[in-house]
């Protein structure tokens, strides 16, 4: 079992997600009166501060609530360049 894995079964990141969770269903009520408005949602940190497994939780739980419009697009550093995937 991965460290994502075991923090997302654990449930430590529960009341953070249920936050975030909280802060996208109201920018997304807020954007339905503009739909072709586009929304981005940045995570950013230090290496191995755990962007991924948040990414994952917020993801997971979303669509757990049937929104599923969304994606995760993974960022290239400049000290970073191999190719990588993202995935929960």
């Amino acid at each position: 079992m991965t460290k994502m894995t075991s923090d997302l079964n654990s449930g430590s990141l529960a009341a953070p997600i249920l936050d975030l969770v909280s802060r996208v269903e109201g920018l997304l009520q807020r954007q339905a009166s503009n739909p072709r408005q586009r929304m981005l949602i940045a995570l950013a940190g230090v290496p191995g501060s755990g962007k991924s497994t948040v990414s994952c939780a917020l993801l997971q739980e979303l669509s757990r609530r049937d929104i599923n419009d969304v994606a995760v697009v993974p960022m290239v550093s400049s000290v970073y360049l191999r190719e990588r995937t993202f995935e929960c």
